[in-house]
């Protein structure tokens, strides 16, 4: 081994503390979801959903390889570590406002993902949007996933659980797996998913692609993805699914993303 960030069986508190991590349930902990608004304990996490690693000078220190994780199904936050572990900042905390994290078990934040335009995508499943923020933890807004029920309580598993870009140098496309529709979302990333000083971007989707159901091309609990440098997209189902499939994009001259195919 490495690298270990955390320590095994043993969570933050939220408040400074430490509680033993001895749930059942696959995993959760007993109060998962309810008073982890900042995850005092920086050392420590509380079932973090995703990672992402910098490889690229670190904007208050530096370095390189700066780990950013979405440790989100119990304290509602963005950590960043060092390459070395090192406990570094944080940012987002609980709540419903443009720069929160809801609360409730679902992992929120339940992504993180860093673009080629040097900004932090975290989704914030169960209030169906993605905050953006700086590297250095400034937030810069929100992205909206249809059907974009920001703070009216009736966001169910929510839509936004995985965000990731196409591998042209510009990042011309955004894909957004929406587990409550069983739906994989295009986005023209360029022309439409930018938020800018805090308001919120409301994006319409060019496609999407699947739907609920056990077949190829459909999906049960469309959880995380992940895409090589082919373009090829691989989409993992939790719950019920318990499958990974790979989707091929299709591209025209220029570019432009025509179709996903099995």
């Amino acid at each position: 081994m490495q690298l270990q960030i955390g320590q095994k069986f043993k969570c933050d508190d939220g408040n400074g503390g430490v509680i033993p991590c001895t749930g059942t349930g696959g995993g959760n902990i007993g109060n998962t979801g309810t008073n982890h608004p900042q995850g005092f304990q920086g050392a420590l996490l509380n079932l973090p959903a995703a990672l992402t690693v910098d490889p690229n000078p670190d904007p208050i220190t530096g370095q390189r390889g700066s780990v950013y994780i979405a440790d989100g199904y119990g304290n509602h936050r963005v950590a960043v570590f060092d390459y070395q572990g090192n406990f570094l900042r944080q940012f987002g905390s609980v709540g419903t406002g443009p720069d929160q994290f809801t609360s409730g078990d679902g992992g929120h934040p339940h992504c993180v993902r860093l673009g080629a335009d040097q900004l932090i995508y975290a989704c914030d499943r169960g209030q169906n949007k993605i905050n953006v923020y700086t590297r250095a933890g400034q937030f810069v807004g929100n992205i909206m996933i249809v059907p974009g029920q920001l703070g009216t309580g009736n966001e169910g598993t929510g839509t936004a659980w995985d965000i990731d870009f196409s591998k042209d140098p510009n990042q011309t496309f955004a894909f957004i797996s929406d587990g409550q529709n069983e739906v994989l979302w295009t986005f023209d990333r360029a022309g439409s998913i930018q938020p800018l000083n805090g308001v919120a971007a409301n994006p319409t989707p060019l496609r999407g692609f699947g739907r609920p159901g056990h077949d190829p091309g459909t999906f049960t609990f469309l959880h995380m993805m992940a895409i090589d440098s082919k373009g090829n997209i691989y989409v993992g189902e939790t719950v019920g699914g318990n499958r990974i499939q790979k989707l091929i994009t299709k591209t025209v001259p220029g570019g432009a993303v025509t179709s996903i195919g099995k």
